[in-house]
């Protein structure tokens, strides 16, 4: 009889208090639990059995485009799960501006990196005003830049983008001075 260290809450089904950290068990009864990650990942489940048996409910593939009513399984269908409540997922006017957006913010997405790891390391250093005040900087720059961009310079869905990349630019213009200052002031 082999017997391994193992902690209660890895035992499937254990009568014992799962605030104990650990306690002796027989290796035979609990094969499941010791059993090696590319056996387990192999083996029949029950995931399986319930696809074999048609009575699995998840991931029913679509034979159609997403929209209110779907082909699926041979059968038209009302589509309740899609978030597709006013039916706008296929309407060409909102792919247009979805990929319009997507395409300017993606120039921008190197400064939110930036600021993150800024604030990271201030955070680590335990000077969550720096977050606060940076964020607060971001917050209230993207609101006025929004309102400048839609309302005086008339600019349509890439108001947004610009807007974020305004408000992360005062973060950066905020921290980056902070960063330098502090790094320069532990080396001495």
């Amino acid at each position: 009889m082999a017997f391994c260290r193992l902690s209660v809450d890895n035992l499937p089904h254990s009568p014992y208090n799962t605030n104990a950290y650990a306690m002796f068990v027989d290796v035979s009864v609990y094969e499941e639990v010791l059993m090696d990650i590319f056996e387990k990942c192999e083996r029949r489940s029950r995931v399986d059995e319930a696809k074999e048996l048609g009575i699995y409910p998840y991931f029913h593939a679509l034979e159609s485009r997403q929209d209110a009513v779907v082909q699926m399984e041979g059968k038209r269908r009302i589509m309740l799960g899609s978030n597709n409540y006013l039916g706008l997922t296929t309407d060409p006017e909102v792919v247009d501006l979805g990929v319009r957006f997507l395409r300017t913010i993606s120039l921008f997405y190197l400064m939110p990196a930036a600021t993150n790891g800024i604030q990271g390391f201030f955070r680590g250093m335990g000077d969550l005003k720096v977050t606060l005040n940076s964020s607060m900087l971001n917050m209230g720059g993207r609101v006025a830049a929004a309102a400048l961009f839609v309302l005086v310079m008339k600019m349509d869905i890439e108001a947004l983008p610009f807007s974020y990349a305004v408000g992360w630019l005062l973060m950066l213009l905020y921290e980056l001075p902070l960063l330098v200052r502090f790094l320069h002031s532990s080396e001495m």
